[in-house]
């Protein structure tokens, strides 16, 4: 019984915080972002520095790699999320050589989440260098 209660006194703690920590105030610079940005099946371009500016969202970092299959700076990842400064270059195409889809226009921060990524890389930190086919890109402009 006491392994029970502990453990819905700590579900009810996380349930209580996980909404605050998510609403909590920003800078007075920056304010929430307003759309999301979803392709599906195409291929990406990212050039640029991940930026060292933070907001509140769930992970606490400006980039996350998961399930990373490959060897040096080619390969597979299941998911990746990362966050640029605003003189990135993104540019979302149909396929490679196709027809342009999305280009960041340089005055926010794009949050950029790859699912099923599937081509190369090269980094230099903060520096990276993205090119590959996606089989799911969703972009969050924030400012």
């Amino acid at each position: 019984m006491k392994k029970i209660t502990g453990v819905l006194v700590c579900l009810m703690l996380v349930l209580t915080l996980v909404p605050l920590i998510g609403a909590s105030k920003t800078d007075d610079n920056k304010v929430f972002p307003t759309g999301i940005e979803k392709f599906r099946d195409c291929y990406v371009e990212l050039i640029g520095n991940i930026t060292t500016a933070d907001w509140a969202r769930v992970f606490g970092i400006n980039f996350v790699k998961i399930i990373h299959l490959g060897m040096h700076n080619r390969g597979f990842v299941l998911m990746w999320l990362m966050i640029f400064d605003p003189d990135a270059t993104l540019n979302v195409y149909s396929e490679q050589g196709g027809e342009l889809l999305y280009q960041h226009s340089g005055a926010t921060y794009p949050e950029v989440v790859l699912f099923g990524f599937r081509g190369q890389w090269s980094a230099n930190m903060p520096y990276f260098n993205v090119n590959g086919t996606a089989k799911g890109v969703n972009i969050l402009e924030r400012i």
